[in-house]
């Protein structure tokens, strides 16, 4: 397996110069890339099997010996924040890398919305709010971007195919939006060079991202592994004929990347790819785990909006084994709860099928707050109805950003909206008391008097839109009739209307509780 990948690797790159021809580096090791900061600086590749090599990165010397199917690594110690540095790698032929930084790496990774583009691509997006101006001023030397090919395989890859960039007007029109603006945001705050890995494919399940013997933990993902494991078996001829396909593929997107022109289709014998288990972690995941990450953040779940009480314990089970494939078990991990969309309204499907899905899906990624060093973006109150793509990505990958500052960075920064700490009842009503942190204060969207999203519910379980009034540190909320509430929810809708927020525009997420 290994000499089959690095004959792959290998036919691509011998292809770009005759100097290269004897020494291959890992995609990830190109000129302008980001290493991370304060962690050894792991360098490897490929040569002549059994070659002796030399290498130099930023006034240190490390050596390496191809093994019998060429493949060799050495590591450099940490470096603090700064650069430019060469790294140098000599034997039959020398490879040099240019204007390296050391500084953040964060692995952005999951569908569409976070594969998003900056400015338009029709059909599919109309590209952020004032995208041209925000263009414009996206020039910002120490942030790169490392766009992953996207590609699949039913077993785990050892090498990450992509290209890395600096942010500049011309590349950022093609990036994603929510990682730029989560890159620029931390970058502007802690004054260092920021990297990200996106590695995203829209239209795909939770279980494509997560390892196989994640996987297995869970019974009701086991018939889609054996099912998995059957195609395969009965597919030698139409994979074989895949992998043949993929190092003018790969060379045809790195073309695509560095002219931003149209991307290609990956050779892949199955239809719906992206959603089969294991798939897209094994090649655009696993290879990465080689590369030192100061975090991980994620936007995903559109397409499990229909498996709420899967995607919970799953979602949670990813987070961990990315961890473990890092050896990282504390690494930062900060996700997107899912935007404001009404497919019923958007795509005229059946009300009672669609049912409360996207709201059930929010408390299922909730849920993953459990575990420590995560942090929550809420996205609902910046969705659009009628687009499951939503142009407002500047506010979400600013929220994500705060997050980061205060998860992974220890600065005192509000990232979570005001936290509901006390129901009290008085009379037939319900009064919430609201806590905003970090010096924030409580506020309200919309008319003080009529707060919008909140329900109540009697003996009957039934739901029913309640009053809410606006009071200092908190909300009144009662229902005509109801004389003692049994049930409460808050923006528990599809496309909710949240009007509870903080100061910085923080909102309190959507929340459902039963009462005594």
């Amino acid at each position: 397996m290994r000499a089959r990948l690095s004959l792959l690797v290998a036919a691509i790159c011998l292809e770009a110069s005759a100097t290269r021809a004897e020494i291959v580096l890992s995609d990830v090791f190109a000129d302008h890339m980001v290493v991370q900061r304060d962690e050894p600086v792991p360098v490897w590749g490929l040569a002549t099997p059994g070659a002796r090599l030399r290498l130099e990165f930023a006034g240190r010397a490390a050596q390496a010996q191809a093994d019998a199917s060429g493949a060799w690594s050495a590591e450099f110690p940490a470096l603090p924040a700064g650069g430019p540095h060469v790294l140098r790698v000599s034997g039959d032929g020398e490879v040099a890398v240019n204007d390296i930084l050391a500084g953040d790496v964060w692995l952005c990774s999951g569908q569409s919305n976070m594969n998003f583009r900056m400015a338009p691509n029709p059909p599919w997006s109309e590209g952020v709010l004032d995208f041209e101006k925000e263009i414009a001023a996206s020039t910002v030397p120490g942030l790169r971007i490392f766009e992953v090919i996207v590609d699949a395989d039913h077993q785990p890859r050892e090498e990450s195919h992509g290209r890395w960039s600096v942010s500049t007007p011309e590349v950022v029109r093609h990036v994603s939006a929510v990682g730029y603006y989560f890159a620029r945001r931390v970058h502007e705050a802690e004054g260092v060079p920021v990297g990200i890995i996106v590695a995203a494919r829209g239209a795909t399940g939770i279980r494509s991202w997560m390892p196989r013997e994640a996987l297995e933990r869970f019974p009701a993902a086991r018939p889609a592994l054996l099912a998995e494991d059957k195609r395969i078996a009965s597919s030698a001829k139409a994979l074989a004929d895949a992998q043949a396909g993929l190092p003018a593929y790969r060379k045809t997107y790195l073309q695509a990347l560095a002219t931003h022109g149209k991307i290609p289709s990956l050779p892949e014998p199955y239809q719906n790819y992206q959603y089969k288990p294991a798939r897209l972690y094994n090649a655009m995941v696993a290879p990465l785990t080689r590369v030192p990450v100061r975090g991980f953040v994620w936007y995903q779940g559109e397409g499990d909006s229909r498996a709420a009480a899967e995607y919970g314990p799953q979602f949670r089970a990813l987070i961990e084994s990315w961890r473990s494939a890092w050896k990282k078990p504390a690494a930062p991990f900060l996700f997107v709860q899912l935007a404001g969309y009404d497919p019923v309204r958007a795509r005229g499907l059946d009300a009672g099928e669609v049912g409360l899905s996207w709201a059930e899906l929010r408390a299922a990624q909730e849920s993953a707050l459990a575990l420590p060093a995560t942090a929550m973006a809420v996205a609902a109150d910046v969705g659009d109805p009628l687009k499951i793509h939503p142009r407002d990505k500047r506010t979400v990958g600013e929220r994500l950003a705060r997050a980061a500052l205060a998860v992974s960075y220890g600065r005192d920064v509000a990232y979570r909206g005001p936290a509901l700490v006390r129901i009290e009842r008085e009379a037939e009503a319900l009064r919430l008391t609201f806590a905003p942190e970090s010096g924030a204060r409580l506020e309200f969207a919309g008319d003080p008097r009529a707060l919008a999203g909140f329900e109540l519910a009697g003996a009957d379980g039934v739901f029913l839109p309640a009053n809410a009034v606006a009071e200092t540190g908190g909300v009144k909320v009662f229902r005509e009739g109801l004389a003692r509430p049994l049930a409460m929810r808050y923006g528990w809708a599809n496309a909710p209307e949240l009007s509870v927020r903080d100061s910085n525009g923080l909102p309190t997420p959507p929340f459902q509780r039963r009462l005594e």
